[in-house]
């Protein structure tokens, strides 16, 4: 919860152009933060501190809402983030992934039942993609020496960034591993960023 009071001058006829926020954060205690100049709604001093306890990152949203009460309240919605710890319950490694998706392959190849376990919160939703997609990535695309590709790749700040290269081998990274695989066995460079 947020109470807003206004700073006055020493005359208090005056009104100073910044004014304070003093915050109640559960677990943490009372936080001043300080709305300076210019005019407008900028923290600063005190955020540092708040950011740190909330461990707040690049994408996180903070809102700032009026209720009944006249009470101004703070709220934090998340950025979406990669799960970076899987339970060893899940999935463990590079392996189990491809079993998990092997597995999926067999059991649509053979219209049996498979069950997918997704958690939006902790997995992006890209994690999902129609059975067609899928059939036609693993099945329907040649890969050939010389062929250009560009791919999309998400960095830790949210931002997405393009890619292009072109494949310059095919062979099999692992053969005791991964013997004939589709995914792991495309040689490539990328070259420049679109």
């Amino acid at each position: 919860m947020l109470n807003i009071a206004p700073h006055y001058t020493v005359d208090s006829k005056i009104r100073c152009s910044y004014f304070y926020f003093y915050l109640l954060i559960i677990n943490v205690g009372l936080l001043r933060l300080r709305s300076g100049q210019p005019k407008r709604h900028l923290l600063t001093t005190g955020w540092s501190v708040f950011v740190s306890a909330k461990r707040l990152v690049a994408g996180d949203s903070v809102l700032f809402i009026w209720n009944e009460k006249n009470q101004l309240l703070l709220g934090i919605r998340r950025a979406t983030r990669p799960q970076t710890v899987m339970p060893s319950s899940v999935l463990s490694s590079d392996s189990m992934h491809i079993g998990l998706l092997a597995a999926a392959a067999h059991a649509a190849a053979t219209n049996s039942c498979f069950t997918v376990f997704y958690n939006p919160r902790a997995s992006p939703s890209e994690f999902v993609i129609p059975l067609s997609k899928y059939v036609k990535a693993v099945y329907h695309t040649r890969v050939s020496v010389g062929m250009r590709f560009r791919m999309l790749f998400e960095t830790e700040e949210s931002s997405v960034r393009r890619y292009m290269g072109t494949v310059t081998g095919i062979s099999d990274l692992d053969p005791v591993r991964w013997p004939n695989s589709h995914w792991r066995s495309v040689k490539d460079y990328l070259y420049f960023r679109v």
